[in-house]
């Protein structure tokens, strides 16, 4: 809501549209990235965290994906580092790991 304030007010023709409009439709979203995390701790870096795991980590990095593989998303977490080599490591399991998740979600939902 908040940004659509902000472009009604630095656009003013867009409020007319926003009125006129339905406000309620489903976006088209037929292929959804999906994220996946890591996390750094004692110089060992572990994929999909469990809650002790992020509680004690250094850093965490989240890699989100789409079906082709390009990453759509990328959040560095927590004052810790990754050396350009674990990052490199971590997009690599988050494309194979949202492939995997992907094929899962499509079975069990559809596309």
């Amino acid at each position: 809501m908040q940004i659509q304030i902000i472009v009604i007010k630095k656009y003013p023709t867009i409020k007319k549209y926003l009125e006129e409009h339905p406000k309620d439709y489903k976006l088209p979203l037929t292929d959804p990235p999906i994220s996946c995390t890591s996390v750094k701790y004692d110089g060992i870096v572990a994929m999909d965290p469990c809650l002790d795991e992020e509680d004690t980590a250094e850093a965490r990095l989240t890699v989100a994906t789409d079906k082709n593989g390009h990453i759509r998303a990328m959040q560095k977490g927590l004052n810790g580092s990754f050396t350009q080599e674990e990052v490199k490591k971590v997009i690599k399991a988050s494309i194979d790991n949202g492939k995997k998740i992907r094929e899962l979600l499509y079975k069990n939902v559809g596309t």
